[in-house]
């Protein structure tokens, strides 16, 4: 009989030994478990980062070209605008010649320097010319309205990207 109860307590033992040996197997099991959830959890984590900052680069380089090629609009504006001013000048200045001669010539004709003919020509003349000058001003004030209405137009088509 003490064997059997010697057999039994050796067998409980045993069993208590293995029950042991398996709940720890568990608990070692489950650590693994979550250290394996744990990583995945950083890696997913990791990885939505690098999209992110992917992203905010590009957005970033988007936003860089738009201002370049803003800034080159509005030079390519100015130096259209600062032509037309230059041109309106100079149709200025050409009028302001042409009045001056025209006053010349009256001042001629009133004097009696000139014979009845050749200041009706030179009054022609000058009517011609300050006509001319008056016409190449009025298409140099149009051509600067046009370019305005373009450039109104052409900054809101700046890409959006």
């Amino acid at each position: 009989m003490l064997d059997f109860s010697l057999r039994l307590a050796l067998s409980a033992g045993i069993a208590a030994v293995l029950g042991g040996a398996v709940l720890a197997f568990g608990h070692h099991e489950r650590d693994v478990g979550r250290s394996e959830v744990r990583a995945q959890v950083m890696r997913e984590t990791s990885r939505r980062q690098d999209v992110v900052i992917q992203r905010q680069s590009s957005v970033l380089a988007i936003n860089q070209a738009q201002a370049v090629k803003a800034k080159e609009v509005e030079t390519d504006v100015q130096n259209k605008l600062a032509a037309v001013s230059a041109d309106r000048d100079r149709a200025r200045t050409a009028v302001a010649g042409l009045r001056d001669e025209l006053d010349r010539v009256r001042a001629d004709a009133l004097s009696g320097v000139s014979t009845h003919s050749q200041l009706v020509a030179q009054v022609s003349a000058a009517t011609n010319s300050l006509s001319e000058c008056s016409g190449r001003y009025t298409a140099v004030a149009g051509e600067r309205d046009e370019l305005a209405v373009q450039v109104a137009g052409l900054l809101p088509l700046l890409p959006a990207q």
